[in-house]
């Protein structure tokens, strides 16, 4: 009804780390059946001072906070290992057809969605120790936080830059 009337969603959706993959095929096969302007997923992530923090502190994989971008998960998965839940979580943005629009458009919007494609391999083994260790091949590829331009609106999205280490510095609070 809204696309009647010229009206773009762009809905935020959060991906929890107990996800099945039958839950990421159901959200997959929702995003795309419903044609959104610009879906958004982000990782269940609880930041610190919330009050997630405190009920999840002692479940938490890492305390650096450059993990804490809604990108990368910083729970332990449940149903999943972290490679494949990180690689059925980049399929959101991936196999999307307003992301590979986006990408067709603009140069930066291919570096956004080659930078997504390689949040599986982002985790070096220390992270990922109990989450399950078979999957991890000690990789890691760097993503920061960048900007990309959309109807006159800035969408903060992920960017890979390979092989220098999170460029985003969160900022640490006292």
């Amino acid at each position: 009804m809204l696309s009647k009337y010229n009206v773009e969603v762009s809905p935020t959706f959060i991906v929890r780390h107990d996800y099945s993959a039958a839950e990421f095929d159901l959200l997959q096969d929702y995003l795309v059946r419903n044609r959104f302007s610009m879906p958004y997923p982000f990782i269940y992530t609880p930041l610190p001072g919330t009050e997630l923090w405190g009920l999840h502190e002692h479940e938490l994989i890492t305390h650096d906070y450059e993990w804490f971008d809604l990108f990368h998960l910083t729970l332990p998965p449940v149903f999943l290992g972290a490679r494949e839940f990180m690689r059925r979580f980049s399929r959101l943005y991936l196999e999307n057809p307003s992301w590979q629009a986006v990408a067709a458009r603009a140069p930066l919007g291919q570096e956004i969605l080659d930078g997504i494609a390689h949040l599986e391999t982002a985790y070096p083994n220390s992270l990922l120790a109990g989450t399950s260790p078979s999957q991890s091949d000690g990789r890691r590829t760097a993503v920061h936080t960048g900007a990309v331009a959309s109807s006159g609106a800035e969408h903060r999205v992920a960017a890979s830059r390979a092989s220098r280490g999170p460029a985003l510095r969160a900022r640490r609070r006292p």
